[in-house]
């Protein structure tokens, strides 16, 4: 008869969780702060979340400003693919605000200023770039009609995310008319 041995010691009862790496930290974190807002997300939150303890995440990232920055450069690199291929603004717009309301705590951490997330915010602008060069829209120009589509997307969609339009009016057709306000204006 074989002598009876302990049970393997699981990396959980070490208080690690089986399997958490640093992906699925990121990822998990992602989905938090679109669920709770990315203000709300701290590493205690987000351990608690996983089953763990919050040093245990510093295995994974360094600390909650990278980990902010990791869930931006998610949220820059989804926002592109979402935006990947839109033959015009209508279809850029609605994909824009599509992803913002679907993951608002992502959205929120792409809007920062980073040279980290430079190549990441070329691949989102490369659409709008391109579809600008579709209106005529001079190269030296194509920069600030950039800014003034996006202005126009991000305010729109701010307001909806914070419930600021309270009044009973379709959303939908608000922005429809918002896009074609601004396409109008291309085409000019």
């Amino acid at each position: 008869m074989s002598e009876p041995t302990s049970p393997p010691v699981s990396e959980s009862r070490l208080g690690r969780k089986a399997g958490l790496t640093t992906a699925s930290v990121i990822a998990a974190a992602a989905d938090l702060a679109d669920e709770i807002g990315l203000h709300n997300l701290t590493l205690a939150v987000l351990a608690d979340r996983l089953g763990v303890r919050s040093p245990s995440l510093y295995r994974h990232v360094n600390g909650l400003p990278e980990l902010q920055f990791q869930i931006a450069l998610r949220g820059v690199l989804d926002l592109a693919d979402a935006l990947a291929d839109a033959p015009d603004l209508a279809t850029i717009a609605h994909a824009y605000r599509r992803y913002a309301v679907a993951h608002p705590g992502r959205y929120a951490a792409s809007l920062r200023a980073d040279p980290r997330l430079d190549e990441a915010a070329g691949r989102a602008l490369a659409p709008m770039f391109a579809l600008l060069a579709t209106y005529g829209v001079p190269d030296s120009d194509r920069v600030h009609a950039a800014r003034i589509v996006r202005s126009m997307l991000h305010g729109f969609v701010s307001l909806e995310l914070a419930g600021g339009f309270g009044l009973p009016d379709s959303l939908d057709e608000t922005y429809g008319r918002l896009v074609a306000a601004v396409e109008a204006g291309l085409r000019r």
